[in-house]
């Protein structure tokens, strides 16, 4: 438990000091390597140890002999059992994180059976939807729906913003922090890590492209509603 605590600790000081001192920064790539380095190291430092000697002063031992002995019959207690409950919040801490890991494999099984069809489109693999879904990225792939291919086109906006996501592999950090999600799901700090991260990708697209902030924060959190 103490352990548990010191990750929720740590966890919460490096993410303080990220919105202290970086969140209004446009240092984008600098902000996503903090944001997944302080979850690995808090996640790590709980279990460093510093060694230390500790010195013994001897003393010297005084034995006492009495000269009569008395024998004392001893009576063998059989302890009764007891409901184990740090088992019982260990096994149900497992089952909630095996639902949530399992959550996690269905929304990627979800994304693969989506229907519509794969094209090539300025080197990049892109998947048309049938269904009216707002424009996502995941892995390698753009998805987005066959609204916006008009004339063998894609709105040029829309592309290169998910072009970024696609190209600086922003689907494997939240794929990372869903998957601590779901081991730590305890922590509360970690839900605030998975915000910081999305923010960051968004700000950094939305900027290097000089795409529309505001539209792209509703598209995604109506896309993130439906798929996951």
């Amino acid at each position: 438990m103490l352990i548990v605590l010191k990750i929720i600790l740590c966890s919460g000081v490096l993410l303080g000091l990220y919105h202290l001192f970086l969140v209004k920064e446009k240092t984008f790539t600098f902000n996503r390597f903090y944001l997944i380095t302080a979850l690995l190291f808090s996640l790590c430092i709980p279990f460093a140890t510093i060694e230390t000697k500790e010195v013994v002063k001897e003393i010297p031992a005084t034995i006492f002999v009495e000269g009569n002995e008395q024998v004392i019959e001893a009576q063998i207690v059989t302890p009764q059992e007891s409901f184990d409950y740090t088992k019982a919040l260990l096994i149900g801490y497992c089952i909630v994180s095996g639902i949530l890991i399992f959550k996690i494999g269905y929304s990627v099984i979800k994304i693969k059976k989506l229907k519509g069809r794969k094209i090539k489109y300025q080197n990049r693999t892109v998947f048309l939807l049938k269904q009216d879904l707002a424009p996502f990225s995941f892995w390698n792939t753009i998805y987005l729906s066959e609204t916006y291919f008009k004339d063998s086109k894609i709105e040029n906006s829309v592309f290169l913003h998910e072009e970024i996501h696609v190209k600086q592999k922003h689907s494997l950090d939240i794929l990372f922090v869903e998957i601590l999600k779901a081991i730590f799901w305890i922590n509360p700090f970690i839900y605030f890590y998975k915000k910081a991260m999305v923010n960051n990708h968004e700000f950094n697209s939305v900027i290097s492209k000089k795409t529309c902030l505001n539209f792209y924060f509703s598209e995604k959190q109506d896309r993130e509603s439906e798929i996951m």
